[in-house]
């Protein structure tokens, strides 16, 4: 009671002032309403508010011949709700951002807004905004919403920013044919609506979603960035309309192919990093690309060389290496057993120009050769390290190609072999083995099993010899011998 009191002494004071009617009443009845429905006392700044002096002067308050126009109080410790705000039906600006801020009420009657800015409160439903026919700048990144309202009569809306929140779906946008600025990024989406009537569209970043495909961008003639990175595409589609586009980023995702990029003459940043590629597209006439980032996939070192003879190269800011070069299981750290046989592989390599060289502690461990592989036996404690490969092709620089990875020699497993030998004539001989993952058994006789267990009926005498079996675990190798002697038992 006391506050409304003094807001109504506030108003009197304004209007019996020599500046009679400074500013409307039905505006300066919204302002007090604000101020005691978020807390005002508490507010960070709150200079002027509910005194004698001019509204004007009011903290965060423009007014334009007598009318509130613009409202900023942002960052300002407001709680509660923003109550109705009907009375200042000549709001163009409205920011509220970086409040704790609980409600947002209706804002049908604010027809001339063009800018309402409500970032970074805590919201997590937001009103209707139909009828914000003139509203071009609307951001409400980090308010915690699910789903955003009907925005189909926002025409004349260029930047809609709803980041960091937790949308599954975007509404329809088919009738923002204004729409210059798209941030969707940090939320759940799986999928675009349809922008082929976004037209206008200079910048769209949906990073950091669930996205599995992209609508089609051919209509986006005016875009100059498309930031689609951290989601789980495994196409882009075609990009050779987009003539204007200057910044594409496509970083971690599931990509093994990149689309035709010859016809972006105007590209000057391309990372597609940490995916699958396993071919590069050819860039040779970008001539405007200065950056460029595509390590960790999994392309060839003939890559490399195709690249540092495009036309900015040594200016390219260019990142090749590591790449996914080796097994799967060559990252991180690797364990493997003592006395196993451990094979270092690289297995992206295509034609003869390439020498390959494998390092232990950044110490040399093979001679420069085009075999795409070492071989390690009978691996001991001293054979733990870090290990990588670098690789030099005709034309270019040496480098690291592979990840480096830590090898962990364990002390072997409990690894066995067994057989029933002796074997009679015409029985069946049983071999056994265990410990491993996978087994590769050979023998006399052409004989070869990948069974654990093998069994040989009617045994005879080219069944007789030695028989080996390689067992793998955890990616490194045991190879162990047993031989099957026969007996004429009968």
């Amino acid at each position: 009671m006391r506050q409304i009191l003094l807001g109504i002494t506030i108003l009197l004071s304004i209007y019996s002032s020599p500046l009679q009617a400074q500013v409307d009443v039905q505006d300066s009845l919204t302002l007090v309403d604000i101020y005691n429905s978020t807390g005002g006392p508490n507010w960070t700044n709150h200079t002027n508010w509910l005194t004698a002096n001019p509204v004007s002067t009011w903290y965060g308050v423009t007014v334009t011949e007598k009318r509130v126009t613009a409202l900023d109080l942002s960052a300002n410790n407001l709680t509660g709700k923003i109550p109705k705000l009907s009375g200042l039906d000549k709001l163009s600006t409205l920011d509220i951002a970086i409040n704790p801020l609980k409600k947002l009420s209706n804002l049908s009657n604010l027809i001339n807004l063009d800018t309402l800015i409500i970032y970074d409160n805590d919201l997590r439903k937001l009103p209707d905004l139909s009828r914000l026919v003139n509203l071009k700048f609307f951001i409400c990144s980090s308010t915690f919403i699910k789903n955003l309202p009907d925005l189909s009569n926002l025409v004349n809306l260029e930047t809609l920013d709803c980041t960091n929140n937790y949308l599954t779906q975007l509404p329809d946008l088919s009738g923002l044919v204004e729409l210059k600025y798209l941030n969707c990024s940090e939320n759940q989406l799986i999928q675009l609506p349809n922008l082929s009537n976004q037209k206008k569209l200079e910048y769209v970043s949906c990073h950091h979603n669930n996205l599995e495909q992209l609508p089609n961008l051919s209509n986006l003639v005016n875009l100059e960035i498309l930031e689609c990175s951290f989601n789980k595409l495994k196409r882009l589609p075609s990009l050779d309309k987009l003539i204007n586009l200057k910044e594409l980023s496509c970083t971690v995702n599931q990509l093994d192919k990149l689309p035709n990029l010859s016809k972006l003459l105007n590209l000057e940043q391309l990372y597609c990093n940490s995916n699958r590629l396993t071919e590069f597209p050819d860039i040779s006439n970008l001539s405007n690309l200065d950056r460029l980032f595509v390590c960790d996939n999994a392309l060839p070192i003939e890559s490399y060389n195709q690249i540092i003879h495009h036309s900015t190269y040594p200016s390219l800011g260019l990142k090749f290496s590591p790449q996914d070069a080796a097994p799967f299981f060559l990252k991180g750290e690797v364990k493997a057993y003592i006395d196993s046989t451990f094979i270092l592989k690289i297995d992206r390599s295509r034609g003869t120009d390439t020498i390959y060289e494998w390092f232990k502690d950044n110490v040399s461990i093979s001679k420069p050769s085009r075999d795409t592989f070492l071989q390690i036996d009978q691996l001991s404690g001293q054979d733990a390290g870090t290990y990588h490969c670098e690789a030099l092709h005709k034309g270019a620089e040496t480098m690291q190609y592979s990840h480096k990875f830590v090898l962990d020699v364990l002390p072997s497993p409990n690894i066995e072999v067994k057989q029933n030998s002796p074997v009679c004539f015409g029985d069946a001989i049983k071999l056994m083995a265990g410990g491993g993952d996978i087994y590769k058994w050979i023998g006399p006789n052409g004989f070869h099993s990948t069974e654990q267990n093998p069994i040989i009926p009617n045994a005879d005498k080219s069944n007789a010899g030695t028989y080996t079996v390689t067992i793998k675990k955890s990616g490194s190798s045991i190879t162990l011998a047993t031989t099957i002697e026969l007996l004429k038992c009968r």
